[in-house]
């Protein structure tokens, strides 16, 4: 069978369109996107899978400003970014012992 360009696979039968098998490698594209993303987190999820606290504890946090970013998916759905919880721990982590009492005094 002769290759007909770009586009095209040199297996393919040859009633296969060079539209179709752009529509058909598009889809795959835009799913094969959709398995790279990482799976969002609820909030009960984060407060005891990752941070081992009660969920309310957590939904606290994210009122005052302080807990780890989220996503508002609506008005009352909220989800959490696997990597996001993790730089945001990341970035809490210390090495002094007195270093969250120092804090909470001030």
């Amino acid at each position: 069978m002769a290759w007909d360009g770009p586009g095209v696979s040199p297996h393919a039968p040859p009633s296969v369109s060079r539209k179709h098998l752009c529509q058909h490698t598009n889809a795959w594209s835009r799913a094969q996107s959709h398995r790279d993303m990482e799976r969002l987190l609820t909030e009960t999820e984060v407060a005891r899978d990752w941070l081992n606290v009660e969920p309310t504890l957590l939904e606290r946090h994210r009122l005052e400003g302080d807990g780890p970013p989220f996503i508002r998916v609506s008005q009352r759905v909220i989800r959490y970014s696997p990597s996001a919880v993790q730089r945001w721990l990341e970035d809490r982590a210390t090495c002094r012992p007195d270093a969250g009492a120092a804090e909470a005094s001030s």
